[in-house]
């Protein structure tokens, strides 16, 4: 809501003031805090030590621990500090249970999330050929599987990551190390509109445990669940850092990506009430950088976001904002990206000594990448 109407001689004092007087940061420093991209441990997908994440990603998608299946099944997981005793690779203080009463096929899911279990995130698999963890069989034949969950379509607001499967049998009796070779995978098709370019690995989006038609009651319990490195070149390999999947509006001008109709109709709709509150675009646009400005000092990452962009549809050439998705791509480690939002701030505005200076300092670590 704003503080006073636009025509105003005193909300036009007001809003000049605020401008003048607003200086964006030399440097933000959000590159050295990196939030949100924590890097796991070099190999270690699962351990469940500490319990079970759930929650729903800015489009409405659920994150975390998941269960799947068909209507009739029946399916509870838990993590347990109790499980069956056995041999393993490591002391085993806590496991995951998994409850299942399958009549077609059910399991559950690990959609990785971020540590608020508001956003759907991915990881590097790349650099391993394998995953690998202990079950805790029951020789009861069972058809058993395991998925991984590669990337999705860009823009995407579903959950429509692309599924590879391994398919395997419960043939054995306590605990056993699974080892399931990437190179074994097959597609699975699940008719959720997923890419079709292989099993790149490059942004896993999680993994998925199952059965088919269990015949009654069974119980599992899962430990340990880790990537594993077969080749000499890969003996080193780490886990990438995470990867926010970002909502549309969270993205630097959207994205640019291709919108749909609800959402042309809803800029429509803002640009013209935008238009009849402030003078003209460009006043608008001002006012929404300067909020997205205030929201980022704060801290508030997802409202400065939204922000800049309600700025930049108003105005595509608002300086403010363009700084603004370079400090926003600075924040999320992606230098190249803050590099490029710069030099559109610098080409579309008057020159401004900070935003030369974050401009050059931007490309100097740039040059240091690899």
């Amino acid at each position: 809501m704003l503080m006073s109407m636009p025509g105003s001689r005193i909300f036009q004092m007001a809003l000049a003031a605020c401008l003048i007087a607003f200086l964006p940061p030399a440097s933000t420093k959000a590159e050295e805090k990196q939030k949100s991209a924590a890097k796991p441990r070099a190999n270690v997908v699962d351990d469940f030590e500490s319990g079970l994440s759930l929650g729903t990603d800015r489009s409405g998608i659920p994150v975390g621990f998941i269960k799947f299946g068909d209507r009739g099944s029946v399916v509870r997981i838990s993590a347990t500090s109790t499980p069956p005793e056995g041999p393993g690779d490591a002391a085993r203080e806590n496991a995951l249970r998994v409850d299942l009463n399958v009549q077609m096929w059910a399991g559950f899911a690990h959609f990785f999330q971020n540590d608020a279990a508001d956003i759907w995130v991915s990881y590097d698999w790349s650099g391993f050929d394998a995953l690998s963890f202990w079950l805790y069989g029951n020789n009861t034949g069972t058809a058993l599987f395991v998925d991984v969950l590669d990337n999705r379509n860009r823009c995407s607001s579903v959950d429509d990551a692309e599924r590879y499967v391994y398919n395997f049998k419960d043939d054995f009796s306590g605990w056993r190390l699974i080892t399931v070779p990437f190179a074994g995978m097959v597609r699975k098709e699940v008719g959720n509109g997923a890419p079709k370019d292989g099993l790149n690995l490059s942004e896993v989006h999680g993994w998925a445990f199952g059965a088919r038609s269990t015949g009654g009651p069974k119980t599992y319990y899962i430990d340990s669940v880790h990537l594993r490195s077969t080749s000499p070149h890969k003996k080193d390999a780490a886990i990438g850092a995470q990867q926010p999947d970002y909502p549309i509006n969270e993205l630097p001008m959207y994205g640019l990506c291709e919108k749909t109709a609800d959402q042309k109709r809803a800029d429509e709709k803002f640009i013209k009430q935008m238009t009849q509150r402030f003078q003209n675009r460009t006043d608008a646009a001002d006012y929404f950088a300067r909020v997205g400005w205030n929201a980022f000092y704060k801290g508030d990452r997802s409202l400065t976001i939204k922000r800049f962009n309600q700025a930049w549809l108003l105005n595509s050439k608002n300086q403010l904002a363009l700084w603004g998705f370079a400090a926003i791509s600075l924040d999320r480690g992606r230098v190249k990206e803050a590099a490029h939002y710069f030099r559109l701030a610098i080409d579309n505005g008057p020159e401004n000594s900070n935003l030369r200076r974050d401009y050059e300092d931007t490309l100097r670590r740039l040059e240091k990448q690899p």
